[in-house]
Order: C-alpha cells, then sequence, then structure tokens
C-alpha cells in the first residue's frame, strides 16, 4: 500500500506540512486548488509509488514543492526559503526534485534565517500552464489597512515574480475599485485584479487571518496555487497620550523606538530636571515619553496653546513668583560662576578621558564567560553607567547653545550675515565627526603599502577580519582594535541599530574606498578668510564683541559631537552588545527566533525571559507588526493642543535671557518644519555650501549603507553619528529632516559636503540612479 497521499487527504500538517494541508483544506472547501498528492515528512517514497501518483494525476508536468512543518506559520512564513521545483516530468525527475525540496530543509539559508531544520513534507501538484500569475495579500502588508487588497501580477508563470527577478505589475484594489500603481507589464486589466483581490479575501475568510495567496489565470479559470498567514501585518499599537501638548522628536529619532532603546531613556526626565535647575531655564520640567513607539516631549508649565504674558508682565511675575524667583537666581550662580567656561573645560580635561577608558574596559568584558545572573548585573551596570552619561549629556548642552547663539546673532546685528555663513566660521573645528573616517583611513594607507593586503581589501570580502589573519595579522589587529571602539557605534540613534561591527560588509567597502586617501582636507582656508572678511568690516566695540562670540564659539562647538559620540552613541552600543548576547541565549533555548530581536523587548523582559525560560516570539512578532504599522502611519507632530509663541524674555535679568533665549533659539531650529516639493525642485535648508551633480542612492535605514557608491548622492530621512563612516563616499548629502544645526549639517560641513537638510520628502521623491544636482548654499535639490 503506497504511503503517499492524495491532496484532498493531506489536511493534518503535523505530517504533510502547513502549505500542502492548507491547501488541501481550502480544495475541500471547494477552492480551485490544482490536483496533486503529498510525500509526508520523514516518507521514503519509492518509484513505484510516484509513478501510480502521477498516472492518477494524468499526462502533464507538475510542480514539486517543499511543505515544511514550520511553513507558513503566522510567526514565519520561510517565504522563498525552501525549494520548489517547477516542469518536473516523469517519477525519476518527481523523486530528484523531492530529495531537493527536503534537502532544503537543511540549506544554511533556513538557519540563517533564525530556526533549526524541520522535518519537510513534499507537494506534487499538476502545473497550471499560466497566461497570467502572481501574489496577492488580502490586507495591505505595507500600512496594515484590512480594507485594501494589494495584487501583484505578471505574464506567464509567477515563479519569476515571487522570486523579485522581474518588476511586478501592482494593483491596489479597495472594495471594488481597482487602482493601478505600477504597470511596467501590461499583464491584467481592472477586472482580473477584482477577481484576484476577491479570491484572497475569500481565502482570508475561510483561515481566519489575513492571507498571502499565490495565483495563475490559465483560460478563464483563476487558480489559487498556495495560501499562507501573512507575517508581521502592520497592526495598530494600543496609544494612551498622556493630558498636556506633546512635541514629536522626529529630528533625533525618525523610525520607532526599539522597546529596548526606549527602556534606556527612563531616566532621561531626571537628568533633563538636573540640567534645568543647575542652569536656571525657564520650564519647570521637560518629559520624555514613548507614545505609540515614536518619542515625545513635555515641558511643564504647559500653556495649552495659549500666547506667553507680554515681555513686561513676564520680567514682574519672575521677579514674584517663588519658582520663577529661583530660576532667575539659579541662572545668576551659574553664568556668575563661570560654569559656562568651566564645564566644557572639565570635560576636556576630566571627562571625556574618564568616558573613553569606561568604555574600553566595558567593551573588553568577555560576557560569553559571564553565566546569566553575572550577565544581568553587568546590564544593571551597564544603565547606572549610561544615566552618568546622559547627565552629562544634558548638562552640555547649554554651553554649546549659548555659544552657537551668541555667535550666530553678533554677526547677524554687526555684519547682516544668515546662519548658515556664520557657522562656516567654525567649520573644521569638529574633530569628533571625522575621527572614526580619519583612523580608519590611516590602517588602510599601512595595509595597502603591501601587495597581497591591498589586493585583498580591494576585493571587499566581508569576511575581512578572517582573510587578514592569514595573510597580514598586523593589519588583522589593527582592524580589531578599531572595531573593539568604533565598532560598537550603532548605525542609528538608538540600540535597536546594528552596529558598525554587525556589518563586516560595509567595513570591507570602506577599507577599500580609504586605500587611495590621503588624509587631506584642510577646511582651514576658507574658515580663516570668512573670519578676516569679518574683521576687516568690524572696528571698536563691535570688533571686541565679534572676537569674544568667536572664540567661545570656537571653545564650545567640538561638545555636540564629541559629546554624542562618548555620553550616547558608544554607551548605546554597550548596551546593544549585551542584549545580543542575552538574544543569543534565547535563541539557543528555543525561546526567540533571531538574536537580533532581543532589541524588541525591555532590558527587564529580556531578563525575566532568560530567568523564567519563557517564550517571547509571539511578543516580539506582535511589537514587529506593530512598529511597521507605525512606519507607515507615523503619530501627528503633536498630541494635545498646539504649543503656544516662545515668550518675550526682554524683561528676564541678563543671565537668565542669556541662557533662555539660547535655548528657544535651539529649539527653533532643530524643528524646523520641512518646506514643501516645487516641481521638479525640491526645496529645503541649505546647510553645506556647493553644488554637486551626481546619481541618487536612497537609504532608508541603516543596513542599507552598504549600497552607496563612491560619488552618489546619499538621500535619507536623517543622519546619525556612526554614518560618517560612509559620509567620504558621498558627492553630497540631502534630507528630510535636520536644521543648519542638525548633526547631519554638522558632519557635512566637516567633510565639505554639500548638503540639503529639511528637504521635504527627498526619501520618497527621488529614485535610485536618477541624476540631480544638490545646491548647498541655496537650499535647493534640482531633478536633471
Amino acid at each position: 500500500m503506497s504511503s503517499l497521499l492524495t491532496l484532498d487527504a493531506a489536511t493534518d500538517a503535523r505530517a504533510c506540512g502547513h502549505k500542502a494541508a492548507t491547501l488541501a483544506t481550502l480544495r475541500n472547501l471547494g477552492f480551485d486548488v490544482p490536483d496533486g498528492f503529498v510525500i509526508p515528512a520523514g516518507v521514503q517514497a519509492t518509484r513505484d509509488d510516484i509513478a501510480a501518483a502521477l498516472a492518477r494525476l494524468g499526462d502533464g508536468p507538475v510542480a514539486v514543492r517543499s511543505s515544511g512543518l514550520a511553513e507558513d506559520l503566522p510567526d514565519a512564513s520561510f517565504a522563498g526559503q525552501y525549494d520548489t521545483l517547477l516542469n518536473v516530468r516523469g517519477a525519476e525527475a518527481v523523486l530528484d526534485a523531492a530529495a531537493a525540496c527536503v534537502k532544503s530543509a537543511h540549506d544554511g539559508r533556513v538557519e540563517s534565517y533564525g530556526h533549526a531544520a524541520r522535518p519537510m513534507a513534499v507537494l506534487v501538484q499538476r502545473m497550471v500552464e499560466a497566461e497570467m500569475a502572481g501574489v496577492a495579500f488580502s490586507a495591505n502588508p505595507l500600512t496594515g489597512n484590512r480594507d485594501e487588497v494589494r495584487v501583484s501580477a505578471t505574464r506567464g508563470l509567477g515563479d519569476r515574480l515571487v522570486s523579485g527577478a522581474i518588476d511586478a505589475e501592482e494593483w491596489l484594489v479597495t472594495h471594488e475599485h481597482a487602482t493601478v500603481i505600477a504597470q511596467p507589464q501590461k499583464a491584467i486589466r481592472p477586472e482580473l485584479a477584482r477577481r484576484v483581490a476577491a479570491l484572497a479575501r475569500k481565502a482570508e475568510a475561510a483561515r481566519l487571518a489575513p492571507q498571502d495567496i499565490e495565483w495563475a489565470v490559465a483560460g478563464d479559470r483563476l487558480w489559487l496555487l498556495q495560501s499562507r498567514p501573512i507575517t508581521a501585518l502592520p497592526v495598530a499599537p494600543d496609544i494612551e497620550v498622556p493630558k498636556g501638548s506633546w512635541q514629536k522628536d522626529a529630528a533625533h529619532f525618525p523610525e520607532p523606538l526599539s522597546p529596548f532603546a526606549a527602556s534606556q531613556f527612563h531616566g532621561a526626565d531626571q537628568f533633563l530636571a538636573e540640567a534645568i535647575s543647575m542652569w536656571g531655564l525657564l520650564p519647570d520640567s521637560m518629559q520624555f515619553r514613548v507614545i505609540g513607539h515614536e518619542p515625545y516631549l513635555h515641558v511643564e508649565p504647559d500653556d495649552g496653546g495659549k500666547n506667553p504674558p507680554a515681555w513686561w508682565l513676564l520680567g514682574l511675575l519672575a521677579r514674584v513668583v517663588p519658582s520663577l524667583r529661583r530660576k532667575l537666581r539659579a541662572s545668576a550662580l551659574a553664568v556668575g560662576a563661570g560654569k559656562l567656561e568651566s564645564v566644557p573645560a572639565e570635560w576636556a580635561s576630566h571627562h571625556r578621558p574618564r568616558l573613553r577608558c569606561e568604555i574600553e574596559q566595558y567593551a573588553a568584558t568577555d560576557l560569553v564567560a559571564m553565566d546569566d545572573a553575572a550577565l544581568f548585573l553587568h546590564v544593571e551596570d551597564l544603565k547606572a553607567f549610561y544615566a552618568r552619561c546622559l547627565q552629562l549629556h544634558f548638562t552640555l548642552f547649554i554651553p554649546h547653545t549659548v555659544g552657537l547663539y551668541e555667535l550666530a546673532v553678533a554677526c547677524e546685528e554687526l555684519l547682516g550675515w544668515d546662519l548658515q555663513k556664520t557657522i562656516g566660521l567654525l567649520q573644521g573645528l569638529s574633530n569628533a565627526s571625522t575621527a572614526s573616517t580619519d583612523e580608519l583611513a590611516a590602517i588602510a594607507r599601512r595595509a595597502g603599502q603591501r601587495i597581497a593586503t591591498r589586493e585583498l581589501l580591494e576585493a571587499r570580502t566581508p569576511d575581512i577580519l578572517k582573510r587578514l589573519d592569514d595573510i597580514d595579522p598586523p593589519v588583522a589587529e589593527e582592524l580589531r582594535q578599531y572595531l573593539r571602539f568604533w565598532g560598537l557605534r550603532p548605525i542609528g540613534p538608538e540600540a535597536g541599530c546594528p552596529t558598525v561591527a554587525d556589518q563586516p560588509h560595509l567595513v570591507a567597502d570602506l577599507m577599500a574606498d580609504l586605500l587611495n586617501d590621503d588624509g587631506q582636507r584642510d577646511l582651514s582656508t576658507a574658515r580663516v578668510a570668512l573670519v578676516e572678511e569679518a574683521r576687516t568690516r568690524l572696528t571698536g566695540s563691535a570688533r571686541q564683541r565679534f572676537d569674544a562670540a568667536l572664540a567661545y564659539a570656537e571653545r564650545v562647538y567640538p561638545l555636540r559631537e564629541d559629546n554624542v559620540l562618548l555620553t550616547d552613541q558608544l554607551p548605546t552600543g554597550l548596551l546593544r552588545r549585551v542584549a545580543l548576547e542575552a538574544g543569543g541565549r534565547l535563541v539557543g533555548q528555543g525561546l526567540l527566533g533571531r538574536v537580533e530581536d532581543a532589541v524588541i523587548l525591555t532590558a527587564d523582559e529580556l531578563h525575566e525571559a532568560i530567568r523564567t525560560r519563557v517564550d517571547v516570539r509571539r511578543l516580539v512578532s506582535r511589537r514587529k507588526a506593530e512598529h511597521a504599522w507605525v512606519r507607515a502611519n507615523p503619530g501627528p507632530m503633536t498630541y494635545g493642543p498646539e504649543p503656544g509663541r516662545a515668550p518675550d524674555l526682554r524683561g528676564l535679568p541678563v543671565p537668565a535671557r542669556r541662557i533662555n533665549r539660547a535655548l528657544l533659539w535651539m529649539i527653533e531650529h532643530e524643528l524646523t518644519a520641512p518646506p514643501k516639493a516645487n516641481g521638479s525642485s525640491i526645496v529645503g535648508i541649505g546647510v553645506s555650501s556647493g553644488v554637486y551633480r551626481g546619481r541618487v542612492r536612497v537609504i532608508r535605514k541603516a543596513d542599507q549603507l552598504h549600497t552607496l557608491r563612491a560619488g552618489e548622492v546619499l538621500v535619507c530621512p536623517t543622519t546619525s553619528a556612526a554614518w560618517t563612516m560612509v559620509f567620504r563616499r558621498a558627492g553630497a548629502i540631502v534630507a528630510d529632516t535636520g536644521s543648519v544645526l542638525s548633526h547631519t549639517a554638522i558632519v557635512a560641513r566637516e567633510f565639505a559636503l554639500p548638503a540639503v537638510v529639511a528637504a521635504a520628502n527627498a526619501t520618497s521623491s527621488l529614485v535610485d540612479g536618477k541624476e540631480v544636482m544638490v545646491d548647498g548654499t541655496r537650499g535647493v535639490v534640482t531633478r536633471c
């Protein structure tokens, strides 16, 4: 008796796999599913068994498809990971194809997907000689909208479409209305798009969950070839908005925050309060909250969107209201005690070298050797270290802000200069912006002096360290030492982003790019020329005011990037490092899908999962779906009433006025609203002068950075500190968000790259490979 099952009888997923069992169930419900048979998992089919089953199906080719017992699950589809062979004829060929399908369960692709190999059944079906074919999602997989069906189509068989080998024709069907999104082939008409959408909705109703289907048309018949749950379908998070006015911090965090990163910021309110108290800032408090996976800031007192009091009334209130009087005293004490000068000096002489030493010590810790209890004691130690870093971070913010503000005001009032020209006086002074690239370039230049090493680097192989160990151990050790420190930097603003060390292909590309870098980047000539231009126009007290403002600004300008690196980026990398170690332990126990998913949990949840051996895969899957929803449906820039106008501070005493005006000025520039696109041009804010023409490379996520090629125009939502490693590759920078004072602007100036920020929706309106002209002086990006 044959051990094979007809497709109609193959409804047990434990033996036949989920793909076959689902199709069997749908076929029994009356869906048009091609007939076939199944070789259950672990069954050794004979040639005679196969021949008999093929005879029942009749003449003609068949499709031989894997049907994994862990495939097509709600939290793991394994789409494209297992083999499918089409147009197979004869029993011998089917046996060979079935063996290939079973073998694919042990392929490295599947292991890298995050799961160990699982038993495999094999599904054999009549081939559908498709005139058109494709896939469809019964709910929009990009937005999570359950009223929209996304239909992809191609002429002929759909295998090349599923594999990504060709561009699909795309339709969106809402209720009974079909709208074409892209039509490179003119494969189908609206009525067929509606029929396919109806089939997808019917499959969803039968399976009680949104479905991702494969379909084909032969003659007038629409066949269902596969149906599986849509994995990570965007799901709206539960959002509870606190009372008051909350402003989104999209300038620093353009993507939803990972839960692990969000748990880092629990102490931010306390340290903001300490900075408010130390400097005498007017807000009573500034609060940081994650609302719907996005970061928002709230300022107290909250005026509910009303206008502030007149300047004279604010001056009077500040002298009689006890809380405001305390602030006036604090600002007077801070300025009178010279804290605007002593805080930067203490950073340079004490805090900066101490932090670097501590970071290097933490990075050298052997996490693998720790047991679970020791690992989480280490986490608590790191969290305390990060808290100290946050405290320093907010303290350093005020001297930097006051320095830039007073130079900007002096140049505007004395010279009529705008902010972009004024910032040119400081170009080339932020050494931290370029330090990581400069150090890597020095290693590359030394390595390039040896022929074999140079040839290896030019090959851009991702296993660069292993290969260097074999042919040039000294360079391998130099690069390893470099990555122990600089490799900690997340290529993004938070611990959910991969680090430099996580991306060996990027490091290999950068080393190759830097082989011929001469290290020369003299920005002093332009800066000195601007200083001389100003001084030749000024005399007397005006000249003295300019010189004093410039001298202080030169001292505090480097604080921004220095601060971000040592109090934020590198400590964040240390925390990510322990999260991934914990994630690896959970994956090893079958409690987590992928090591990288550890950051989808908070630090406390990671600890609890390891301590209690609880399976967290469903929780991670839900949060990933929520993040996908937020990316497609971002929250508003403001919850609650719009903030009122900034107060007029001229009635305050000089110290309070000096510090608080600088703070309001910085906030205004950091939260600049993006202008709108205008015809063939995108108008933004020019932040680094010069004009450059080149091809566009849109980089939306950090893990795409390695795709940037030399001379391309980097177009992105924003950049973070670690992105500086690729700036020497770019010809120009265009960012959706930012300001003259943003990180993107500072680093672009240090690399002398034309740059435009606040460039409307540049990432969605500019296309890879198309040429643009970037005018970093005028703030205009023009399609060529």
